[in-house]
C-alpha cells in the first residue's frame, strides 16, 4: 500500500529552522563529548592488545559482543577521544536520518519533504530517549543499542527494497552481522520479529496483502529465511561463547512466570516514572508530523490508516513490540534492564506519536490545524533555541573540568605518585553520560580511569557519582 500524499501547505521556514537548530545542538554537545566509564576500559584494552585481542579478550571472559569491540577497537587504536566521538556521533545520525527517509520512502511515491521529517524524527527520538547521555553520548552503550537500532533500520531498507543484487544482499547481511554482535537482547528481539514475519509471508502469500506481486513476495520469503538462518547461527555463536557462559553464572536468570511478567512490570515503571518528564517535548516535537495526516486527507489510503479500529490496531501492536523488546533482556538478568536498553522502546513510541499527530492532523478543520501547528512549531524553535543556549554553559564547562582532571593525574604520573589521588569532583554533565568517579578506588569506573591513564596510584572523589 503506497502513501499517495496530496500537496501540503508544510510551514517550510519553521520546519527548516527545526531541523538546522537541532542540528546545530546535536552537533555541539558533539563537540564537547567525552569518554566514560566503560570507554575507559575497552580502548585502553585495544590500545594494549589490539583488535583483535580485544576481541578474543571480550569473548572469553565477559561480554561476546563483536561488533562493538571491533569498533571500539578502531576508534581506540586509529583515532584521538575527539575525534573519535565525533566521527561517530555524526555517521550515526546521518545513518539514522537517511535509513528513515528511506523506508518513508519504500512507503510513499510523493515527493514530501521527507528528509525533513526524517530529521525531526531523529529529534523526537533524542528527547524522548529514556537516558539521552548512554543512548547518544557514552561510546560503548551507544554502539551496542543506538547503531544496532540503525543497523537494524538499513536492514529493513534492504528486506523490503525489492532487490535481489549482490549488494542487497551483502549489505542486508552486514545489517544483521551488527545486530547478532551488538546487544544480545536486541538481537534476539530482532530474531523474534524475523520469525513473526517470515511467518506471516508463508501464510500470507497468494493472498490481498500489501506485497502485491508474487514475484516481490518470493523474494521476500527467500530474503526473511536466510536473515532468520543467519540470525539463529549468530546467536548460538554468541549464546555459547564462553564470556557469555561466565557472564550467565553470575547474573540471575528469571523463571518463565517471571519472565512473562517482568516485562509488564517494565512497561508500568516506565509509563508511571519516565514518560511523564518525556511527555511535554515528545509532544511539541512530533505535532510536525500532522501536516502529514492532513496532506492525506481525501484519499483511499487515510480511511485505511485514520479510523477507530486502526488506531486500535496500531496502539495494540506499538504496545506489543515494546513487551517483546523488554522480554530478552528481563530474562537475562531477571529484573527491568537498565536505562540504554529501553532505547527500542523510545523509537517505538515516538512512532506512536507521530502516527497520533498525523491522526490528527488528518481529522482536525485545515483552518484550525494550520495555525496551531503554527504555534507549535514556534514553540518547538523557542524550546530549541533555549536548550542550545544553556549548553554553551554546561557542555563546555564539564569538558574543561574533565580534561582538567586528565592533565592533573597526568602531571602526578610523571612525579613517580604511589598514594591515592583525590579529585575535586566534575561538574554537570548535563545531557552526557557522566565520566565521574567514585569515593571507592575500587568501583569500575575508577578502575577503568585508571587502566586507560596507565597510572600506579588510585584516584577518587570524595563526592563521586555511582551509576
Amino acid at each position: 500500500m503506497k502513501l499517495n500524499f496530496r500537496k501540503g501547505n508544510p510551514k517550510v521556514p519553521f520546519l527548516f529552522l527545526n531541523t538546522f537548530l537541532f542540528l546545530c545542538f546535536y552537533c555541539f554537545l558533539l563537540f564537547f563529548n567525552r569518554y566514560a566509564a566503560d570507554d575507559y576500559f575497552f580502548v585502553s584494552t585495544a590500545r594494549s592488545k589490539g583488535i583483535s585481542g580485544l576481541l578474543s579478550f571480550a569473548y572469553l571472559n565477559w561480554t561476546s559482543r563483536p561488533s562493538v569491540m571491533f569498533l571500539m577497537g578502531v576508534f581506540g587504536n586509529y583515532f584521538q577521544e575527539r575525534t573519535a566521538l565525533i566521527i561517530y556521533g555524526s555517521l550515526t545520525l546521518l545513518l539514522l536520518v537517511l535509513a528513515i527517509q528511506k523506508l518513508f520512502r519504500l512507503m510513499s511515491n510523493s515527493q514530501m519533504q521527507f528528509l525533513t521529517y526524517s530529521t525531526l524524527f531523529c529529534q523526537a527520538f533524542f528527547f524522548a530517549s529514556v537516558s539521552i547521555g548512554e543512548t547518544w553520548f557514552w561510546l560503548c552503550s551507544s554502539l551496542s543499542y543506538l547503531l544496532s537500532l540503525v543497523a537494524f533500520l538499513w536492514g529493513l531498507v534492504f528486506l523490503f527494497n525489492g532487490k535481489r543484487n549482490s549488494s542487497t544482499w551483502i549489505l542486508l547481511l552486514l545489517s544483521c552481522v551488527y545486530v547478532i554482535g551488538a546487544a544480545e537482547s536486541f538481537a534476539v528481539f530482532v530474531f523474534m520479529l524475523c520469525i513473526a514475519a517470515l511467518l506471516f509471508a508463508i501464510f500470507a502469500s497468494g493472498k490481498n496483502t500489501i506485497i502485491r506481486t508474487k514475484e516481490t513476495m518470493n523474494l521476500l520469503l527467500i530474503k526473511l529465511i536466510v536473515v532468520s538462518l543467519f540470525f539463529l547461527i549468530g546467536l548460538s555463536f554468541i549464546y555459547f561463547g564462553p564470556g557469555t557462559q561466565i557472564r550467565k553464572t553470575i547474573l540471575r536468570q528469571a523463571g518463565f512466570i517471571e519472565t512473562l511478567y517482568l516485562p509488564v512490570r517494565t512497561m508500568v515503571y516506565l509509563a508511571v516514572k519516565k514518560l511523564p518528564s518525556k511527555l511535554p517535548l515528545l509532544l511539541l516535537f512530533t505535532t510536525p508530523f500532522a501536516q502529514l495526516g492532513s496532506g492525506l486527507k481525501n484519499t483511499l489510503t487515510a480511511e485505511r490508516l485514520f479510523n477507530s479500529k486502526s488506531l486500535i490496531r496500531i496502539l495494540l501492536l506499538i504496545l506489543l513490540l515494546i513487551y517483546f523488546s523488554l522480554l530478552p533482556a528481563c530474562y537475562l538478568i531477571a529484573d527491568r534492564g537498565p536505562e540504554r536498553s529501553f532505547t527500542i522502546v523510545s523509537f517505538l513510541l515516538v512512532i506512536l506519536f507521530c502516527y497520533l499527530a498525523a491522526y490528527w492532523g488528518y481529522k482536525i478543520q485545515d483552518r484550525i490545524q494550520r495555525p496551531l501547528l503554527l504555534i507549535a512549531l514556534t514553540c518547538s524553535s523557542l524550546v530549541l533555541a533555549v536548550l542550545l543556549t544553556l549548553q554553551f554553559r554546561i557542555a563546555p564547562a564539564y569538558s574543561r573540568a574533565l580534561d582538567k582532571r586528565i592533565g592533573r593525574v597526568a602531571e602526578e604520573k610523571k612525579t613517580g605518585r604511589k598514594e591515592v589521588l583525590n579529585l575535586d569532583p566534575l561538574p554537570p554533565s548535563g545531557y552526557y553520560y557522566s565520566a565521574e568517579l567514585a569515593p571507592d578506588t575500587a568501583y569500575y569506573s575508577n578502575r577503568y580511569f585508571r587502566l586507560e591513564q596507565g597510572l600506579n596510584f588510585n584516584c577518587k572523589v570524595e563526592k563521586g557519582i555511582l551509576h
